[in-house]
């Protein structure tokens, strides 16, 4: 089984269609952002783009259609499937569509702007701010032993 996953924003509202057999299929497209810097220390950015297609049972796609908005953080996991159809210049095409097995809604509900500012500023780090990761297998080093302390209660 080939299998892809992948966490992103949506980039438009998901789109629900109705099938003969009752079933719903909600389309939507996720951006997936990557950022690096290269050697120079200069920072770059690239976003894919993933098609997917979600089928569902009337019920469900109810459920999750109204939380698939533009902009929502989401956790796909999918098999990838080439959708055939007819352009419209009416000869054959095909386009790659993720099969969505798995759907999570990363980093819970939009807030509404807050009427005070906050009291703390939040400070993530951002994608390009991480160091570069290494793929040289080489074993993590081993962390320093903790000592414990023993705490004792007399009755």
């Amino acid at each position: 089984m080939f299998k892809l996953t992948a966490i992103g924003n949506l980039g438009k509202d998901a789109v629900m269609k109705h099938q003969e057999n009752g079933d719903r299929v909600i389309n939507f497209s996720v951006a997936v952002n990557t950022a690096w810097k290269d050697k120079a220390g200069q920072r770059h950015e690239r976003t894919s783009w993933v098609d997917c297609a979600l089928w569902r049972t009337q019920q469900q796609s109810t459920e999750i259609l109204q939380y698939l908005k533009t902009g929502t953080t989401v956790y796909v996991e999918g098999e990838p499937s080439v959708r055939a159809y007819i352009n419209s210049n009416g000869e054959a095409a095909g386009a790659q569509v993720l099969k969505v097995s798995m759907i999570e809604l990363v980093g819970g509900k939009k807030a509404e702007q807050p009427t005070q500012a906050p009291q703390q500023p939040e400070n993530k780090p951002k994608p390009g701010d991480l160091p570069p990761s290494s793929f040289d297998n080489e074993p993590e080093p081993a962390a320093a032993p903790t000592r414990t302390a023993k705490a004792t209660a007399k009755a």
